[in-house]
C-alpha cells in the first residue's frame, strides 16, 4: 500500500478538518485504487478497550472509494480514536459498502 496518506494531522483539536486522501496498490488481489475523505476531530472522550481506558480524540472521515481494477467506486466511513497516553489509534470502525469491521487495542507497552 501506498500513498500520502495523512490519517492523523497533528496537534489534534476538536473542530479541526483536513482532507485525506489514499492511493492502494494490493498485489495479492492485483488491485489498484484510491480514497478521498474529509476528516474532522469531532469529540475527545473516554473509550474503553481491551488494552484499557483511554481519553482520546474522535475523528470521524467521510467520503468515497474507487478501485481502478474494478471500475467500482462507492462510499466509505471511518472513525478513529487516538489515545495520547499510547500515543496510537485504539479503536477503529470501518464501512465501505463492502467491509464493515471494528479493530480495538488489545495490548499497550509504550517505550521510553
Amino acid at each position: 500500500m501506498s500513498g500520502e496518506a495523512k490519517r492523523l494531522v497533528f496537534p489534534l483539536e476538536i473542530g479541526k478538518k483536513w482532507e485525506y486522501q489514499y492511493n492502494f496498490t494490493n498485489k495479492a488481489k492485483a488491485a489498484k485504487g484510491r480514497w478521498k475523505l474529509d476528516a474532522t476531530v469531532t469529540a475527545y472522550e473516554k473509550v474503553n478497550v481491551p488494552a484499557g481506558e483511554y481519553d482520546a480524540f474522535k475523528i470521524e472521515y467521510t467520503g468515497f472509494w474507487h478501485n481502478d481494477t474494478k471500475g467500482k467506486s462507492g462510499r466509505l466511513k471511518m472513525t478513529n480514536w487516538y489515545a495520547p497516553a499510547v500515543r496510537t489509534i485504539i479503536r477503529n470502525e470501518f464501512e465501505d459498502g463492502l467491509n464493515d469491521y471494528v479493530r480495538v487495542l488489545i495490548e499497550a507497552q509504550l517505550q521510553p
